[in-house]
């Protein structure tokens, strides 16, 4: 038993060898940067995914009048009520969007302001464009 265990990690060892040399070859490029990855992971949880597309058009929600908040933010009680969670979880969420620096809050008294960074959801949009787009040009 002590010897197919050996293999296995010996196995994995290799594996994990071959596809550090696999992401070591990858070209890279300036957008490809760590707040990149992160913003990238943020917005994999469709929730998270939900308030950036909320906060990217909040008119589409409904949210017409500035009797609230601002031109370009929404209050932390409006976004909790579009979603069939608690407000610590919208909380959380909010929370991993502006450490990965697509979201920006102001708090006023007692209420949070959220708005989005569109300067860093073009960097991931434009990293994913250079994705999409390469090997499709003539040679």
């Amino acid at each position: 038993m002590g010897i197919q265990v050996q293999e296995a990690q010996d196995l994995d060892e290799s594996t994990q060898a071959a596809e550090e040399t696999t992401l070591a070859s990858l070209p890279t490029t300036p957008q490809s940067d760590p707040a990149v990855v992160q913003g990238l992971k943020a917005l994999a949880h469709p929730i998270r995914l939900g308030i950036v597309q909320l906060l990217a058009d909040k008119q589409a929600y409904g949210f017409d009048d500035e009797t609230c908040c601002g031109a370009q933010e929404i209050c932390v009680c409006k976004i909790t009520d579009l979603f069939d969670v608690s407000m610590p979880t919208i909380s959380h969420h909010l929370k991993l969007l502006r450490e990965a620096g697509l979201v920006e809050a102001r708090r006023d008294k007692v209420w949070i302001y959220y708005s989005l960074r569109r300067d860093a959801l073009s960097q991931i949009g434009d990293l994913l464009s250079e994705i999409a787009g390469r090997g499709t040009q003539a040679r």
